[in-house]
């Protein structure tokens, strides 16, 4: 439908249910007029604007909307302006959508008024300032969507507090300081994405320890650091990325206890050391950057068995050795490898592994137990020698001197065989 709404729908006063989602209505000579005509319907509940071509400022006179009004959607429009503190008075108020439009200023700390608030979206517009910590009051409030805005400051320390909070999406803003540690209070998130702004500081373990996370958990493109082991309690969550931030040591093992794991961005931090092989038990896992870090040694041959994995990225390391083949390797491509020079494999434009390349950690391990075996048999034969002399040595009898000393008792005549011309001769004694 296009065209405007004709004003006399205000004199609709039993009018509780009014929706033209999604059509091409303009605003005309007179703005959002429309909105100021809606007062006059008191029994108004549900007011639905959403995707039109309406323009102008919000005009003070929506706080004179229904006190019925629960469901208020004016996004993807062409809205201009601040949002006027006169929204607060909407007390009833269980969702406000006012995203993809243009308005600017700040957040009023009037939407803190809404008591029964569940749902606000005010992302894609030119906000600026910081987020109210008064948005603390709001305790139904389960999502709060300020994304692509120009927002500034810090996380409220507050926003703890929202005992109901179950989405938090504040990423491509201008938000700095560390991300607050009563975040952890909130048992209820399901969804944080934080990413595409200036945090810095160490991840707090109250946060990376959210086990109620079921969608993801984005930090991403922040200048965060530290270590991400307590990650590792996040063991619903179906996707993370901690992508081009300062975070650093190895990648731990532990992760591979996120088992419903199906995206994994690790890419562009400082990590270093091997990829654990335990990541291969991630078997949900269909993404995995890893690339552009100080990752050392070979690619685990068990992500062959990562039957989902679909993209893998190892690009930019410093690994080695021979590229598995088969499995989640199949359908690799060469930039996902690209920028490791020891890697081999001979395809996938990879040069042939060498045969000192390919063994060379067997061929080590050959060397040395030969050079043990050697020693060992050396030893044993020196063992054996002298054991053998030493048995000779004792069972040899003592050899008899010669001649044999004859004593003068011995002499006698009884031992005289005869005389000769040189004089008399005995026998010899044994």
């Amino acid at each position: 439908m296009t065209g405007t709404v004709p004003l006399g729908i205000g004199k609709m006063q039993q009018l509780s249910w009014f929706n033209l989602w999604h059509n091409h209505f303009v605003s005309g000579s007179s703005g959002l007029s429309i909105l100021t005509v809606l007062t006059n319907c008191s029994s108004l509940e549900n007011l639905d604007l959403a995707f039109n071509y309406f323009t102008g400022v919000l005009p003070t006179s929506i706080g004179r909307l229904s006190k019925s009004l629960s469901y208020l959607a004016l996004n993807s429009n062409e809205i201009r302006g601040s949002i006027p503190d006169e929204i607060g008075n909407l007390t009833n108020l269980t969702l406000l959508d006012l995203n993809a439009s243009q308005l600017n200023g700040t957040i009023p700390s009037a939407l803190s008024r809404l008591p029964n608030l569940e749902r606000l979206y005010l992302h894609t517009n030119n906000l600026q300032g910081r987020i109210p910590e008064s948005f603390c009051h709001s305790k139904k409030l389960g999502l709060l969507s300020l994304s692509e805005n120009m927002l500034s400051g810090q996380i409220p320390e507050s926003l703890g507090k929202l005992p109901q909070l179950r989405d938090l999406i504040l990423h491509h803003n201008q938000l700095s300081g560390k991300i607050p540690a009563s975040l952890g209070r909130c048992q209820t998130l399901e969804r944080v994405d934080l990413a595409h702004n200036k945090l810095s500081g160490n991840l707090p373990p109250e946060v990376a320890g959210l086990q109620n996370l079921q969608l993801y958990f984005n930090i991403s493109k922040n200048l965060l650091q530290g270590s991400i082991l307590e990650m590792s309690k996040m063991v619903m969550v179906l996707a993370i990325d901690v992508s081009q931030s300062n975070f650093s040591g190895g990648i731990p093992s532990a992760l591979a206890s996120c088992k419903k794991l199906e995206y994994f961005n690790l890419s562009l931090n400082a990590f270093e050391g091997p990829i654990p092989p335990l990541l291969a038990d991630l078997q949900k896992l269909q993404y995995m950057d890893l690339s552009c870090y100080n990752l050392s040694g070979m690619i685990p041959v068990a992500f062959k068995k990562m039957k989902m994995l679909q993209h893998l990225n190892l690009s930019s390391n410093m690994l080695a050795g021979e590229v598995p083949k088969g499995g989640a390797f199949a359908t690799l491509d060469a930039s996902e490898v690209m920028g490791n020079l020891g890697l081999c494999g001979g395809w996938i434009n990879l040069p042939p592994c060498s045969h000192s390349n390919h063994n060379q950690s067997s061929v080590s391990k050959k060397v040395i137990i030969s050079i043990v075996v050697g020693i060992a048999i050396l030893i044993m034969s020196l063992l054996l020698v002298a054991f053998s002399y030493r048995y000779r040595s004792l069972s040899t009898p003592a050899l008899k001197l010669w001649p044999p000393k004859i004593s003068y008792e011995e002499l006698v005549d009884e031992n005289i065989l005869g005389s000769r011309s040189f004089g008399l001769v005995y026998k010899g004694i044994s």
